[in-house]
């Protein structure tokens, strides 16, 4: 599991969580990080990204990983965090069609543990 975020409590949070449930959970600080570490081979089930970040975007890093080597098969699952509510219909159409899931921001616990409760331990 990778969790991206520019908020560093808000990763070392989210990845305390999930470790403590299970889970391993690694953390990004933005998309080049996030993909430095998708590089490397690592396999994870599930993305947990911010939506808004200095430089490049959540939708940019799902738009990275649908056309990469990553996750060719679109096995990965997705889900942007957002506080924002000026998303744009474009911009919802496009998350959909790459299989990605808006969450509202803060996220809290027992709605992060619903959404990863399928994935595997990783």
């Amino acid at each position: 599991m990778l969790v991206v975020d520019d908020e560093i409590e808000i990763v070392e949070e989210l990845c305390e969580l999930l470790t403590a449930f299970g889970h391993r959970a690694h953390g990004a600080h933005c998309v080049p990080q996030a993909l430095e570490f998708l590089g490397r081979g690592t396999f994870v089930a599930t993305i947990i990204s911010d939506f808004r970040m200095p430089g490049p975007s959540g939708l940019d890093l799902l738009r990275s990983c649908r056309a990469s080597e990553f996750d060719s098969h679109r096995t990965c699952r997705f889900y942007l965090m957002t506080g924002q509510t000026d998303l744009t219909d474009a911009a919802l159409q496009e998350l959909a069609q790459g299989g990605a899931c808006v969450i509202g921001k803060p996220v809290g616990p027992k709605t992060l543990l619903s959404l990863v409760a399928g994935d595997p331990g990783e």
